[in-house]
């Protein structure tokens, strides 16, 4: 079935549920460990959607995400589209001044954070950062000042939530530039051209259904 039989609103999440109702247990994600159809992708990002909003995350708010180029990097990032969230994705080279002109520009009250790199938060100032999500080992030490440390496994635990219904202007992610000439500045993507970036690299390679992306 060809990506382009999909004649619905350019909303990432509407695509997401387009795709699990119609390929099921197609493999969506191939991992070292296996693969994730997209029925299993849809789940799983209805339950990360689930936690995000058990810790009052609604559509617009956004979560920052610090991972590894990874299968769960992937059930976040629809996990926050699932439930309307802006993500705000992070290099994970940063630390110091970097990391933290970038989470307190993008006002981010969760942090999604592979288990490395938690320690690099122990010495900036973050006082929008209400929680942090960690993928991997929880640290020893979850104390940090008015923030509270949560698992991502966590999710498997919640009900999924039912998507939240966006549109194709509603911004869908803020993705930071290089800083080459300055601080990080963030460039707003909406559903819509966040969708028409990724058919341009579908067009320009000549991608078909079955060809398979690595990183």
């Amino acid at each position: 079935m060809a990506a382009d039989d999909y004649r619905g609103k350019w909303v990432m999440s509407a695509i997401l549920e387009d795709r699990a109702e119609r390929l099921g247990d197609r493999i969506a994600v191939h991992t070292g460990m296996g693969g994730v159809s997209y029925a299993g992708l849809r789940d799983q990002a209805q339950r990360i959607a689930a936690l995000l909003a058990a810790l009052a995350v609604g559509p617009g708010d956004r979560v920052a995400t610090m991972l590894n180029a990874t299968a769960e990097y992937v059930s976040v990032w629809f996990g926050c589209a699932w439930c309307g969230a802006v993500e705000v994705p992070v290099n994970t080279e940063y630390k110091g001044y970097f990391l933290q002109q970038i989470l307190q520009q993008s006002d981010s009250s969760v942090l999604i954070v592979q288990d490395a790199f938690v320690e690099h938060l122990r010495s900036i100032a973050t006082p929008t950062l209400r929680h942090i999500i960690v993928v991997g080992v929880m640290p020893d030490d979850q104390t940090m000042e008015q923030k509270s440390f949560h698992s991502l496994a966590a999710a498997a635990n919640h009900t999924p939530l039912g998507r939240v219904a966006r549109q194709e202007r509603d911004l869908l992610y803020v993705l930071h530039t290089s800083g080459t000439s300055g601080p990080s500045k963030g460039v707003m993507h909406c559903n819509r051209s966040a969708l028409w970036t990724a058919r341009v690299w579908k067009e320009l390679g000549g991608l078909t259904a079955d060809d398979v992306g690595r990183t």
